[in-house]
């Protein structure tokens, strides 16, 4: 599955994380965070749009968000993580649920992180702890294949965790066949119209409404010194 700027729009109409993530970073988190910073897969630049306006920021993505407005003191660039050349040293990189999308060689994602070399490197992730771990459980007994948020044996190397700050966001749909569409997008995967609704009724089984909650971990990692 190809997910576009559209996909990433929706589904932050429909979940409430980039509100609760700035206020962490700012409140709990802002001396990890030394300029200049890159985002990495920044997606709309919603995060360190609303935690940092005034600190110098490097959005980059590999899909076009233009269209939605950054910080003057921020910007952006359309590039992949692997083809990303800094023009100086980075002193924070940020990483929210991004992993999925370029784990696929842990050694590449490792030398290109050692390549840039940031202070500190800060991961936004799902803990599975929750339904995302009974979901985890559905989609690989019913559709084998898909790209969901997994921790990764070996990251960050070189780096060594000093701070967790954990959260619980919200997912809000209308409707379970709505909440199944966007239960894919987190699982990277477009599903046939059975599947899905297959996934709506395991979403009915395990849900009053349509909404549940997600149990997620911001994870703050500072470079070893040799």
């Amino acid at each position: 599955m190809i997910i576009d700027s559209q996909d990433v729009k929706e589904f932050k109409d429909v979940c409430n994380e980039n509100y609760i993530i700035p206020k962490i970073l700012k409140e709990k988190l802002s001396n990890y965070f030394l300029e200049p910073i890159l985002d990495v897969g920044s997606g709309i630049g919603e995060i360190m749009t609303r935690a940092f306006p005034e600190k110098i920021v490097n959005h980059i993505d590999i899909d076009d968000f233009s269209r939605f407005m950054i910080s003057d003191h921020h910007s952006r660039e359309i590039i992949s993580f692997f083809d990303y050349k800094p023009k100086e040293k980075i002193g924070t990189m940020l990483m929210s649920h991004v992993l999925q999308f370029i784990d696929d060689d842990i050694s590449e994602l490792n030398k290109k992180i050692s390549q840039i070399s940031p202070e500190y490197l800060i991961d936004v992730a799902n803990t599975n702890k929750d339904i995302m771990g009974d979901l985890l459980i559905w989609f690989k007994e019913n559709i084998g294949k898909s790209n969901p948020e997994e921790s990764i044996p070996g990251f960050p190397d070189g780096y060594e965790l000093v701070q967790v700050e954990p959260f619980t966001a919200e997912v809000v749909l209308p409707d379970f066949d709505k909440l199944a569409t966007q239960v894919s997008y987190l699982f990277d995967i477009e599903l046939t119209s059975s599947q899905k609704e297959g996934l709506a009724e395991f979403l009915r089984s395990k849900c009053e409404k349509p909404t549940f909650t997600v149990d997620e971990e911001i994870r703050v990692y500072k470079k070893i010194k040799l």
